[in-house]
């Protein structure tokens, strides 16, 4: 599959779980947060397709915690705690320079 195509479905996936509760039920009832975990941790590097991943995960978790493994916390921590460090080298970047 593309990523065009993936980004796309997970898009899909946010807006659902967007709705309600139901749709949230529904779409783990079908398997969609260990298959958001599975693409968080093959598309960790990807910023758009790791983003995308992210708000769909945010979505399907809202008001429904009751899902989230132990694999799936950690991969959070590790993704934030990457996203962090990139984002701090890079403001760090423009401090170092010295004319």
């Amino acid at each position: 599959m593309e990523d065009e195509e993936i980004m796309k479905l997970l898009e899909v996936v946010e807006n659902e779980c967007n709705i309600d509760l139901a749709h949230r039920i529904m779409a783990e009832k079908n398997g969609a947060f260990p298959i958001i975990v599975r693409c968080l941790k093959h598309y960790q590097k990807n910023s758009s397709l790791r983003d995308q991943c992210l708000k769909s995960m945010a979505a399907l978790i809202q008001g429904y915690p009751d899902i989230v493994t132990h694999e799936g916390i950690e991969l959070l921590c590790t993704v934030l705690d990457e996203v962090k460090a990139i984002k701090l080298c890079l403001s760090n970047r423009n401090h170092f320079y010295v004319y």
